[in-house]
């Protein structure tokens, strides 16, 4: 069980790479990693790339998060070094692998190759870890309404399966935008002890 929807999970647990959920702020991409992060079999880390504040209030408030490692990093670079060590630690000690968020550092990187390089080495090592049996899941941040996460363009390469997060009134909406033939949209609303669904 991933997120406690039977229909979304199975999807996830047969997409064999790392699983992109995107959208604006405030559509609830912390609070779903968090939720598949307290459902996590076994050991699991997250990666936070935006400081701690935007997680540890709703780490505190969801609770039994005991068996996750929760590490920070400053820059692309870091985060590249973290995911290179994680990579050789891989399944012998890893379930599962959560970045919040791929694209945050990339955008602040000055040098737009030297980003490009460094992202698609974090997506092609996410990539390896899902094949081997470790559920990645991945959050984009986008800029503004119907924006795509910045860098889609590559994240998305790497990504079987793409989630887009929208706001309708207290419900989040969450569709499946990849694979395009693959029509799923669910109904979420966050709640003081995790997600509940709706539909």
């Amino acid at each position: 069980m991933i997120w406690g929807h039977r229909e979304l999970d199975e999807l996830v647990e047969k997409c064999g790479g790392p699983v992109l959920i995107y959208g604006e702020a405030g559509t609830g991409k912390t609070t779903l990693i968090l939720e598949a992060l307290r459902n996590a079999k076994g050991r699991a880390v997250y990666v936070g790339t935006e400081g701690p504040a935007a997680y540890q209030p709703r780490v505190e408030t969801l609770g039994n998060l005991g068996h996750a490692l929760f590490v920070d990093v400053d820059s692309l670079e870091e985060q590249t070094k973290l995911l290179l060590t994680l990579a050789r630690l891989g399944p012998r000690i890893l379930n599962m692998l959560v970045v919040d968020s791929i694209n945050s550092l990339y955008r602040l990187e000055g040098d737009i190759q030297r980003a490009g390089l460094m992202l698609g080495l974090q997506m092609a090592v996410l990539r390896q870890l899902s094949v081997k049996g470790v559920t990645t899941l991945i959050t984009g941040q986008v800029h503004g309404e119907g924006d795509e996460a910045s860098g889609m363009w590559l994240i998305g390469f790497w990504s079987p399966l793409i989630i887009r997060l929208e706001r309708a009134g207290r419900e989040r909406v969450l569709e499946v935008v990849k694979p395009s033939h693959y029509r799923f949209k669910a109904r979420f609303v966050i709640t003081g002890w995790g997600v509940e669904w709706v539909s």
